[in-house]
């Protein structure tokens, strides 16, 4: 996923390898490159569909990135063999006094795969939009078919919202 984002940001400022990866190699953080993608975006996105196409999938990606750092960084907690499901509680829950309550999150078999999956079809969807045809950078054919966008519903209301704002 670091990679893709990295690479949207390259294809979007146009940035050699080298010059790429001396700015973002400072930038640890996903969601601070996912932050400087959000303000890139309609500086070099002209069209608005690709534009919000563009931005619906940074979402999905920093989406997906948060539900992935609970993983990674939240405490377990417990498991339940009859749901089969290890649970997670963030660290600040353990805090005195409390700061804030959050529930434990449910870890299953199948919720890591649906995560994996939907991980994996936010990078190549990233990537859609910039495909190396041998000579130049054009969409792929996918991208340009909007049936086929995975968050069209998002898509299309970004979209509209674009197209009623002022200016």
């Amino acid at each position: 996923m670091d990679r893709a984002v990295n690479l949207t940001i390259g294809h979007l400022t146009g940035l050699d390898h080298s010059s790429l990866i001396a700015l973002l190699s400072p930038v640890m953080n996903l969601t601070t490159r996912l932050a400087m993608l959000e303000q890139i975006i309609p500086l070099k996105m002209q069209d608005k569909a690709d534009k919000c196409k563009l931005e619906v999938v940074r979402r999905e990606v920093k989406d997906l990135n948060s539900q992935r750092n609970r993983l990674i960084h939240d405490l377990p907690y417990g498991y339940s063999p009859s749901e089969d499901s290890l649970m997670l509680v963030r660290s600040e829950t353990w805090t005195d006094p409390q700061i804030k309550a959050n529930p434990p999150k449910h870890i299953t078999t199948e919720t890591l795969y649906e995560l994996g999956n939907n991980m994996w079809q936010a990078e190549i969807w990233l990537g859609m939009r910039f495909q190396l045809n041998g000579v130049s950078f054009k969409p792929h054919p996918d991208w340009l078919d909007d049936d086929k966008f995975p968050w069209r519903d998002r898509f299309e209301k970004l979209l509209q919202n674009l197209n009623q704002a002022p200016g």
